[in-house]
Order: C-alpha cells, then sequence, then structure tokens
C-alpha cells in the first residue's frame, strides 16, 4: 500500500511540474509575442530568466495578467494549497502512518482527486498554450 502511496505522489507531483511549466511557457511566449509587436516602439526585455525560479502561486499571478481562461485560472488557484502539501509533506509519514493501510487508503484517494483535478487543469492550460503559439 505505501509503494501505491507513494506513486500517486509522484504523479502529483509531475503534474505539478508540468503545469508549471506549460505557465512558463505561455508566459515567454506572451512575452515574445509583446517584444515582436512592440519593439519599434518600446523596449521589453522580460524573458524566461525573469520566471525561471517562480512559484507556482507567482507563476499563476502574472498567467493571470496575461490570460482571461477564468475556470482555469480559478482551477489552479485551488490545487495551490494541495500543492504545497503533497510537495513538501507528501512524503513525511510517521512509521506507525506507513504501516496503517486504513490511513493510506484514505490518503490515496484523496491523492487521486488531486491527480485528476490536476490533469484536468494541465489540459485546460495545453489549449491556451496553444492559442498564443498561433498568434
Amino acid at each position: 500500500m505505501l509503494s501505491k502511496y507513494t506513486d500517486c505522489l509522484k504523479k502529483t507531483l509531475i503534474n505539478f511540474q508540468f503545469i508549471e511549466e506549460g505557465i512558463k511557457m505561455y508566459i515567454c511566449s506572451v512575452y515574445v509575442l509583446i517584444n515582436n509587436r512592440t519593439e519599434e516602439v518600446i523596449t521589453f526585455k522580460y524573458n524566461r530568466k525573469d520566471v525561471e525560479n517562480n512559484s507556482l502561486g507567482t507563476l499563476l499571478k502574472k498567467f493571470e495578467k496575461l490570460n482571461t481562461n477564468k475556470e482555469l485560472i480559478k482551477k489552479i488557484k485551488s490545487l495551490i494549497k494541495q500543492r504545497n502539501h503533497v510537495a513538501h509533506q507528501g512524503f513525511l509519514l510517521t512509521y506507525e502512518e506507513q504501516q496503517d493501510d486504513k490511513f493510506l487508503s484514505e490518503q490515496i484517494e484523496s491523492i487521486e482527486l488531486i491527480v485528476k483535478s490536476s490533469k484536468e487543469c494541465l489540459d485546460l492550460l495545453l489549449v491556451e498554450l496553444k492559442k498564443v503559439d498561433r498568434a
């Protein structure tokens, strides 16, 4: 049961890494668009380095200023607290928790919901990326 639990955690973390990377790609694509369309008028020197080390929360704040998909933004916002818990405390189980199949089963069920929600966000984010890539 413990290995299933850790596998679920890994899936969740991978989804969130892809979400973060997708948001970075989106922001950077918009930066390129802005620069290309305004280079004769203004200086615009934002690039990948400006978002490289941003947390999901910070990335989302920037994304929110560049994107109008309120549903996606709301969904990602609702997952940030869960993402932080999984990322920072998910693997920190006591010995007793590691041996408790009932506890692990409940945790797996909860994490599987996060996996599902994060995958939905990732799918929506890919749609937004395609839009900006066509622009």
